[in-house]
């Protein structure tokens, strides 16, 4: 396993800095909108589904280093404005204190040990084609990782940047996820930005809300808000109305909730999800793209 180590002075090697612009495009302009929630680990269901959106809101160069200015990057909380500092021979980004933020050459197996700040280590994980946006590319599987039992996990999606990030944290019961809905790059929007000052209305009754992504392979994530306690049933049905599967039935609290369907074992096609709350019904379709 190769390995890298930053100290106060760094060694660079020529490389292929299109890889940075490939998978996190940083661009004034451009920017990214998620759901982000809480995934805990004593039970499949999520709640407090909120959004969360960050941009590139400032770019320039200071004594001929390039620099972006971010609002609000998702996975990390209350962490305001960051600025960046991107390597012009590399392509690999640092935070103000110097600190390696992302390594865009980096190698499956490789280890980037990054002495003295918050996260010490970085890996590529895996390199895999997904569907978001319909769309399928390429996308690498990068992680972060902190001597104080945090770790956080992007799917970099190619020519679009992080779809899914997931904050680990040793010390809490959850994870925190956000999950990409709407991006502009490049002044292509991708999906639906949401209105955050519309989101906070809160249904009267209850509302199963669009499942994302949809087309999907072979996870989606479910959404939906419950008004009352009472028994919620979410099952699948095939084209042919045959049932398949029940993914969750229990008694909850009125909140918002966030249920991940992984449809490993089944065929690609059409099939249909049904909410029932109570005496109430709704029903939506999928599509599963293998």
């Amino acid at each position: 396993m190769k390995k890298a180590i930053y100290y106060s002075v760094f060694v660079f090697i020529n490389v292929n800095i299109s890889i940075a612009a490939d998978y996190f495009p940083f661009k004034l302009g451009n920017s990214w909108q998620y759901h982000q929630y809480r995934s805990y680990s004593d039970t499949t269901i999520t709640s407090d589904t909120t959004i969360h959106e960050f941009s590139i809101v400032a770019e320039y160069t200071e004594y001929g280093e390039l620099y972006f200015e971010i609002n609000n990057l998702p996975g990390q909380d209350g962490i305001g404005t960051l600025i960046l500092r991107k390597d012009t021979l590399t392509g690999e980004l640092f935070t103000e204190n110097e600190c390696l933020w992302l390594n865009p050459q980096i190698e499956i197996g490789d280890t980037v040990l990054n002495s003295s700040c918050t996260f010490i280590s970085h890996f590529l994980t895996g390199i895999d084609s997904l569907n978001h946006f319909t769309l399928y590319r390429e996308t690498h599987f990068y992680q972060q990782n902190s001597l104080q039992g945090v770790h956080i996990d992007y799917q970099l999606f190619e020519g679009i940047g992080p779809i899914r990030i997931e904050l680990h944290n040793t010390l809490t019961t959850y994870t925190l996820i956000s999950e990409l809905v709407a991006a502009e790059i490049d002044g292509i929007t991708y999906g639906e930005f949401v209105d955050i000052d519309n989101e906070i209305t809160i249904p009267s009754t209850f509302k199963l809300y669009p499942t994302y992504p949809n087309p999907f392979n072979p996870v989606t994530t479910i959404r939906f808000y419950i008004a009352n306690t009472e028994k919620v049933s979410l099952k699948i049905y095939d084209v042919s109305g045959r049932h398949i599967l029940t993914i969750f039935e229990d008694i909850v609290d009125p909140n918002n909730y966030a249920i991940q369907w992984d449809a490993t074992g089944l065929s690609s096609g059409i099939y249909f999800l049904q909410l029932i709350a109570g005496s109430k019904v709704d029903n939506q379709k999928l599509i599963l793209l293998k």
